[in-house]
């Protein structure tokens, strides 16, 4: 069940310092005095030497099943830990554009991380950190009081706004139309000047955005509570900002902008520009002093890619630097990652070199699925007219979906839970290659594996109901006894959950649940390879073992967003 190989480094220690012990001439025989130096103990059933002096450790039988007879009672439980406030900022689209994949990475693994933590027992602050100010509303406004000549009496109809900015920019662009530029800067001073006309149509903008997000976020199963708070918010914040950093003689001026330069780096962050307007720095440093201060947030994660990560070094330390962030008190993380690549293993594009649409990506997802699911349909339906094998044919019948509001509902789950495991798998600081035909097959480590083995743990279950055995007695006793190394490895694989939870939430690496997911559902496919269920002696503890095994699965992919489906 484990392993302990510390036998070999304690062996060198000792020779190094000369304090072998009488008898002792090899690190296996530093291993031999190990194991016979345990306690009794409840939890080791036995030990035994391997090698060079590997420690094997066999757990106790009677441990295992305890600990499944818990999840049945009380479902899984994470690591006792001390609660903390945490603000998590994630995801952070741009109004007025369409999310793309380059938008899959943060959102997801942003959204996973705030589940693990809430589910650790910290308070959660979603925060959605969307570009909703800056030069790009000028162009837009500009554009829009164009195209639509009546906008101070009738709000326009934006609803293509991609469209829109798309038409703004390349006006913007166009170097042939200075004119056009100089009323993009003019409209955006007048909107930040609070220009009532302007701030209407502004926040029209912001409104029409938040419905296109809403709708992904809906499709991905991203948490209700992610709250857009974006740049504008932080807006009247960074003049009260300035004035504390400059009152502690933490600024710089030079050619009428004020620089902020943090020891040990080259670059200084640039609190105010020397036209007196605000950046990016600006911004991210009232944010994090309004977390600390205002949100009275301990623990700060910023799920941002890579590129980001010079900026974040200095926000993060300029924040200790003003005071605002105790290392002893607070923690702040950048959550970074890396790309999304087509099989050219570049950015993933378009044939035409545009970013995907993530709608699209998702659209295509449950389209595949659907016809996945119609073709289970129709083999079963075949099989169902087979007067050879009425019994099995009946059977095989019963469990598949027919329903097609039911296949386009199961296909949705798991076409759009199989584009989100596919990427929290990864070691979120590994690029990765987008391919559908990976990411929606049946076998392997995918979405759809674990779903096909969560649903065949669920018919077991409404098969054993349906042939007359009491299942909610065999579950409600929990009388589980082991007879069967695979039981044990299942069992044991279960008990586990709690320190895969500890290391996710240390690392904030989702892929470690991810792991334990695979790695659950493996062991069990290898259960009801060797543990006959119904019809067999021990049916009371192995029913109430498959059904620990539902709960366990059921919570984990909660835990991770992914949805769980019955039967497929």
């Amino acid at each position: 069940d484990a392993q302990c190989d510390n036998a070999m480094s304690a062996y060198s220690a000792l020779s190094r310092a000369g304090q072998l012990p009488a008898g002792v001439r090899s690190p296996r025989d530093v291993g031999v005095a190990i194991a016979a130096a345990l306690p009794p103990n409840g939890m080791i059933a036995r030990t035994e030497v391997a090698g060079p002096g590997f420690i094997n450790i066999f757990v106790n039988d009677g441990l295992l099943t305890s600990r499944c007879a818990s999840i049945l009672k009380e479902g899984l439980q994470a690591p006792p830990r001390r609660p903390r406030h945490v603000a998590i900022d994630y995801s952070s689209p741009n109004i007025a554009k369409d999310m793309h994949v380059g938008h899959l990475r943060s959102t997801i693994i942003g959204d996973a991380i705030s589940r693990i933590l809430e589910y650790a027992g910290h308070r959660i602050s979603r925060i959605n950190h969307v570009g909703d100010w800056g030069t790009q509303f000028g162009m837009l406004l500009a554009h829009l009081k164009d195209t639509f000549p009546d906008y101070e009496t009738r709000t326009p109809d934006i609803s293509n706004l991609t469209v829109l900015y798309k038409e703004a920019k390349v006006r913007f662009d166009d170097k042939s139309d200075p004119e056009f530029k100089q009323r993009a800067y003019k409209e955006v001073v007048a909107l930040q000047a609070g220009d009532e006309v302007n701030l209407r149509l502004w926040r029209t903008m912001v409104e029409v955005s938040a419905a296109m997000f809403n709708d992904v976020y809906k499709r991905l199963g991203v948490h209700p509570g992610l709250y857009l708070c974006g740049e504008s918010f932080y807006n009247p914040l960074i003049p009260s900002t300035i004035e504390e950093l400059s009152s502690k003689g933490l600024l710089t001026e030079d050619e009428g902008a004020l620089l902020m330069f943090i020891e040990g780096e080259k670059v200084p962050l640039m609190v105010r520009k020397s036209d007196g307007g605000y950046g990016y720095d600006s911004t991210d440093l009232a944010a994090i002093r309004y977390r600390i201060q205002d949100l009275k947030a301990d623990w700060l994660v910023y799920v941002i890619d890579a590129g980001q990560a010079l900026h974040l070094r200095l926000t993060f330390k300029a924040a200790e630097v003003a005071g605002w962030a105790d290392p002893a008190k607070h923690r702040i993380d950048h959550v970074s990652f890396g790309i999304v690549c087509g099989e050219d293993k570049k950015r993933f594009r378009t044939r035409s070199g545009e970013t995907v649409r993530l709608v699209d990506l998702l659209d295509q997802a449950k389209a595949i699925m659907i016809e996945r699911l119609q073709d289970r349909k129709e083999g079963a339906e075949a099989a169902a007219a087979d007067d050879s094998t009425p019994g099995h044919a009946a059977a095989a019948s019963a469990s598949v979906i027919t329903d097609a509001a039911e296949i386009e509902a199961t296909a949705e789950g798991m076409g759009y839970g199989a584009v989100k495991y596919f990427d929290l798998k990864q070691n979120r600081l590994s690029d990765y290659i987008f391919n559908y035909d990976r990411m929606l097959s049946s076998d392997g480590d995918t979405a759809v594996y674990l779903q096909y083995q969560f649903a065949r743990m669920h018919s077991i279950l409404r098969k054993a109901a349906e042939k007359g055995h009491d299942v909610d007695g065999a579950v409600a006793a929990a009388a589980i006894t082991i007879t069967h190394p695979s039981e044990h490895k299942l069992l044991f694989q279960l008990a586990s959950w709690a320190d895969a939870v500890a290391e996710a939430e240390d690392s904030l690496n989702p892929h470690v649940l991810c792991k334990w997911l695979y790695e659950t559902s493996t062991y069990y496919a290898e259960f009801q390879r060797d543990c006959r269920v119904i019809g067999d002696e021990n049916f009371a503890s192995r029913v109430a073992i498959v059904a620990a095994t539902v709960a366990a699965v059921k919570t984990a992919m909660e835990v991770i967003g992914i949805p769980p489906v019955n039967r497929l």
